[in-house]
């Protein structure tokens, strides 16, 4: 269950679809699949400077949580 406001949850919904669309959809999605142990500095790095560069926001989602 999901809640937010309608624009919250609008927003949950096109991000699904673009990731349910994959590589071949087209979006502005890249997913980073992370297998060492230093992943979280790695991420929160990227969550910091990448929209610094691109004005781009970056949203880390760790699996299982």
């Amino acid at each position: 269950m999901l809640r937010g406001t309608p624009e919250q949850l609008a927003e949950l919904k096109r991000t699904i679809r673009a990731l349910d669309a994959g590589p071949e959809g087209g979006g502005n999605f890249r997913i980073l699949t992370l297998n060492r142990q230093d992943t979280r500095a790695l991420a929160e790095l990227l969550q910091d400077i990448v929209p610094k560069m691109t004005g781009n926001p970056v949203t880390v989602v760790q699996p299982g949580r």
